[in-house]
């Protein structure tokens, strides 16, 4: 019986006989040079709960956060177990998907899938990538990089007959690439078949594909907004950009493998249009016959958002990228020596398909209590001894109640039973 071949050593992609010709014929191939021969072993992950630091302390989300007051800086403290933020450390196989990240995430700080959730690039690398926010650059990345417009939702209805974490752990535990399609995935021919019906799949969403909205300030009627139509390759990011860019058409396609997006520590980005240009050279499958469509890394971090209610955020970057040849021998991307703890757990990781926890910071936190601020509320509330706040409508014992209901741990689980 043939030995299964680790994710970790199988090859990406093969190469074509057109691009073995050109080789052969001294083609400078540097484009397809930037295909990766495999996936790395793992990625050790920092992972924040945006708006919970509590340190003042600047990180590149910097602008998408509001600092808490000192009522929330005290709960989040006092009640909230945080040193500096609500975040974990987690070291993930190294070819795991956004939608299997999605799954780590919820068990990571306590959500129980109940919601609706994107991933976003930081805005300042989507307009680099789009050329400065051109709509004609965007829909070439559909499919590669964005979900198509219409795409449905992943909504994974399929919890019966097990454990809640024993359903968990099937979602983020690989092989990954069959989480989403069972069959095939997103294969070089369903891309093809969707791009070219792409115009008029977009025209029958919201007739971008001939014209974009653009609001303007109406100077003829005191100011008022106006819509205005211009042709679509004029048109970017800021056009109609309140009810269409926002989500739909600007959340990452999850089939995305997590390498594929952020940078290593120590990789330097691409410009945009050298990005761009590469991206749909290498996707193309006349030059390099991928097993799937894939991105190349552009992201220095990546935005993760959950219930557009509570509106929880969370921001990933990437710490080590971990190799792990034939013979078992682990390196890094830093260069560094891992000590015996950290590369125990990376080659767990790599030989289960597991993701571990290795660090936490901060409590659990939960579903429907109105987000970062709702949660520092409610652990003001369940000190009323201390604070001296109550709940309007709830006694103690209900509102507690009422949290275990929701999923919430007063006490912090051990690292080993997050995932």
């Amino acid at each position: 019986m043939p030995t299964k071949i680790p994710y970790y050593l199988k090859p990406r992609h093969i190469w074509t006989e057109e691009l073995k010709k050109m080789a052969a014929d001294g083609v400078d191939l540097g484009l397809a040079a930037l295909l990766p021969d495999c996936y790395p072993a793992a990625l050790a992950l920092h992972v924040e709960l945006l708006d919970t630091n509590i340190t003042g302390q600047e990180a590149p989300w910097q602008e998408f956060v509001w600092a808490p007051d000192q009522k929330d800086i005290d709960a989040l403290r006092n009640f909230g177990k945080v040193k500096s933020a609500i975040s974990r450390e987690v070291i993930v196989p190294g070819d795991i998907t956004l939608h299997a990240l999605h799954f780590v995430l919820q068990g990571l700080f306590g959500w129980r899938h109940s919601h609706l959730h994107n991933f976003q690039l930081p805005p300042e690398v989507l307009y680099d990538l789009t050329l400065e926010g051109s709509l004609s650059a965007q829909t070439q990345l559909y499919g590669l990089l964005f979900s198509w417009p219409d795409q449905e939702r992943y909504y994974d209805d399929d919890y019966a007959g097990q454990s809640e974490r024993a359903w968990y752990r099937s979602k983020y535990r690989g092989p990954y690439r069959s989480a989403i399609s069972p069959k095939t995935g997103l294969t070089w021919n369903r891309y093809r078949e969707q791009r070219s019906s792409l115009a008029d799949r977009l025209f029958s969403v919201d007739q971008v594909g001939i014209t974009a909205s653009r609001i303007i300030k109406d100077n003829s009627r005191k100011g008022e907004w106006k819509s205005l139509s211009i042709p679509y390759v004029a048109a970017d990011l800021d056009d109609d950009f309140y009810w269409r860019v926002t989500d739909e058409h600007l959340r990452l396609l999850e089939e995305n493998v997590l390498c594929d997006l952020l940078l290593k520590p120590g990789q330097k980005a691409l410009s945009g249009s050298e990005w761009l240009a590469r991206m749909l050279v290498l996707n193309n499958p006349l030059l390099s016959e991928c097993y799937e469509p894939f991105t190349l890394p552009c992201a220095p971090w990546l935005l993760y958002q959950y219930d557009y209610g509570d509106n929880w955020r969370v921001a990933i970057t990437c710490t080590e990228s971990y190799r792990l040849d034939k013979e078992n021998v682990l390196s890094t991307a830093t260069g560094r020596e891992l000590d015996a703890t950290e590369q125990e757990a990376v080659l767990q990781v790599a030989h289960q398909h597991l993701p571990r926890c290795t660090a936490a910071d901060g409590s659990m936190v939960m579903d429907d209590v109105f987000g970062v601020g709702g949660f520092c509320r409610f652990l003001r509330c369940i000190h009323p001894e201390i604070t001296g706040e109550k709940h309007p409508d709830l006694s103690l014992t209900e509102l507690r109640d009422w949290a275990y209901l929701q999923g919430w741990k007063e006490k912090m689980p051990a690292l080993d039973k997050l995932l």
